[in-house]
């Protein structure tokens, strides 16, 4: 299909970085991959500031202006009390806003945790275990039960375990690390696509090149 000069432009510029960043395969310490490097810093830097300026004037600012949410004045004022650490003397005042941020998200992120991580795969392992109805199916939700339990105490215990105890442990750190195996593999292979994905558009690209054509 024909392509514009814009689409040209982009996708010379993609394959570009895609090979400035391959270049690290082929020298670690090299100004391509330097390059390409603090170039997606930047841009991702910029993107982040800009995105999170858009939702402070859209979320915070402009209710204020229109005095439906005033109380937004308090993360406002807590925001504003970080940048104190950049006059020298007046650091101290930004412990105020870093204490009241630290306090909230630790408490919103306990609570989400326990409710996400800890309560949830114990409901999920007894459902199951409960829903099973082939003996392949009841055996499997037995040992996802068993491991869960394991597994949990294997960290939320820091008292070492003696005597017969202590193979509850061993069950548990050998169910985590079969998952971080698993998780390990996945990752493996979604890194695989990504470049495969990458190496087909760059195949491509010089196919569109050297024929005048991007099949």
């Amino acid at each position: 299909m024909a392509l514009t000069i814009q689409d040209t432009l982009f996708l010379f510029i993609q394959m570009f970085m895609v090979a400035c960043v391959w270049s690290y395969l082929y020298k670690t310490d090299n100004i391509f991959a330097r390059g390409a490097a603090q170039i997606v810093i930047s841009i991702s830097t910029v993107h982040f500031l800009l995105v999170n300026i858009n939702r402070i004037y859209l979320q915070i600012l402009v209710p204020i202006a229109n005095g439906t949410k005033i109380i937004n004045i308090i993360p406002v004022l807590c925001g504003i009390l970080f940048y104190t650490r950049l006059w020298k003397g007046k650091g101290w005042i930004a412990s105020y806003s870093y204490s009241l941020s630290l306090g909230i998200g630790m408490g919103s992120l306990f609570t989400t945790y326990i409710a996400s991580n800890l309560l949830t795969p114990i409901n999920r392992a007894i459902t199951q275990v409960a829903g099973a109805k082939t003996p392949f199916d009841q055996a499997s939700a037995l040992l996802a039960f068993v491991g869960t339990l394991c597994a949990l105490t294997y960290w939320l215990f820091t008292v070492e375990l003696k005597g017969p105890l202590r193979y509850i442990l061993v069950f548990g750190r050998l169910f985590l690390m079969s998952s971080i195996g698993v998780l390990y593999a996945q990752d493996v292979v979604w890194s695989q696509s990504l470049f495969i994905g990458a190496s087909d558009k760059f195949l491509k690209f010089f196919r569109m090149v050297f024929f005048g054509a991007l099949a």
